[in-house]
């Protein structure tokens, strides 16, 4: 909010300020405070005439002159000042002429004992207020300059030229491969976006240098340069593990992996997407590749066909063992069937990784047809997801 007479009044150092006319223009809005009555400024024409200005001084050199004092009141009215402040040093109050015409048109007048901090110090106070809204203010337009570009950005008619300027815009350093990762905590919807939880995640990630982030909706758009020989899952991983102190409850979509940046559009694009199905089946991270068997499943929404499925394949996994063994299949899958890679995230020796996925085959009968394996247990999961989604608390 822009910065109010009423503002500075709360300031520790205008504390021996007093209202003395004008008290319904203290919602004027300050945009400049300005020290005006130095001994040979004698002339009003030479006072600053920009809207808001704020003026500060003592009235020396208007001392015993009611003409001059009405003709400044009068300059401040007519150039819609915010204000006028006169420190007691050389006058005890404004006369009652001016008092009379700065009520009549709102126009806040305020006295401060003469003793008090140098007119220096009050100006940067004062100033240092209006630069803090200024900077709130010039980071607001800046969000939402960031926020128009990204709905350009995910429009379905764009073209090439238009998503490299784009790009440009958002200062988008692409290397050789990125991809997109959209946040969304369901906390964050009934709560402003500039709260500091929000801005600590958003920190957080920019100190990486493959991170861009951006605050969008009501959410995070992670545009994620992939570098070295580091995998999409160890980044992943990485963010989640971030997150977890600060949120305990959120959704991440994941685009597929590009090497083009004129494609980033359909990158921004999928992660939103995919973070929007998670959200629909409350389920933590969900990639692009794996919306449109969502999409069909949703619509069955908990057919008969739906509900075969999961007997068949989950059921019996959790009748045989605990959710450990859905867990370890299900991580085994998004690490592209990697035994060791699944024994280190899940700290298993990597035999044990390889018997309880040998475990589960024999549980489905599937242990000589590793593809029907794979298949069969990818649609599982996913069914099973929606039906814990659908379930009451």
């Amino acid at each position: 909010m822009p910065v109010t007479v009423r503002d500075v009044l709360e300031l520790e150092i205008m504390k021996s300020a007093r209202v003395v006319a004008g008290m319904n223009g203290l919602s004027r809005v300050i945009s400049f405070v300005n020290f005006f009555d130095s001994p040979v400024q004698t002339e009003i024409e030479n006072l600053p005439s920009d809207p808001g200005e704020f003026y500060l001084g003592s009235f020396y050199t208007m001392k015993g002159s009611l003409e001059d004092f009405i003709r400044t009141i009068k300059y401040g009215i007519e150039h819609d000042c915010s204000g006028f402040c006169a420190v007691t040093q050389y006058i005890d109050d404004f006369p009652p002429k001016v008092k009379e015409i700065a009520e009549e048109n709102n126009l806040p007048l305020i006295l401060m004992d003469h003793v008090t901090p140098p007119y220096a110090e009050i100006i940067r106070n004062i100033t240092e207020l209006i630069l803090l809204d200024t900077n709130k203010q010039l980071k607001k337009t800046n969000e939402n300059l960031t926020k128009m570009r990204i709905d350009r950005l995910v429009d379905q008619k764009i073209e090439k030229e238009e998503v490299i300027s784009l790009s440009f815009q958002l200062e988008l350093q692409l290397t050789k491969k990125f991809f997109c990762l959209f946040l969304k905590v369901p906390e964050w919807e009934k709560s402003d976006m500039s709260e500091d939880p929000v801005k600590k995640i958003q920190n957080l990630f920019q100190k990486q240098k493959a991170f861009l982030v951006f605050k969008y909706g009501q959410g995070l758009l992670m545009v994620i340069n992939i570098l070295n020989d580091i995998s999409m899952f160890e980044i992943v991983d990485f963010i989640k593990n971030t997150i977890e102190p600060e949120v305990s409850h959120f959704h991440m979509g994941l685009s597929r992996v590009y090497k083009k940046k004129e494609q980033v559009h359909l990158c921004v694009k999928e992660a939103i997407i995919a973070a929007n199905i998670g959200e629909e089946i409350d389920f933590w991270l969900i990639m692009y590749e794996d919306t449109a068997i969502y999409n069909l499943l949703l619509a069955l929404d908990k057919s008969s066909d739906l509900r075969n499925i999961h007997t068949r394949v989950i059921k019996p996994l959790l009748d045989k063992d605990s959710m450990d063994l859905i867990n370890t299949i299900d991580l085994f899958l998004r690490l592209d069937g990697n035994f060791k890679k699944t024994a280190h995230y899940m700290n298993q020796h990597e035999n044990t990784i390889r018997y309880r996925i040998e475990k589960a085959k024999k549980i489905l009968k599937l242990e000589h047809n590793s593809v029907a394996f794979i298949e069969q247990i990818s649609m599982g999961l996913k069914v099973h997801r929606l039906f814990q989604s659908q379930s009451p608390e």
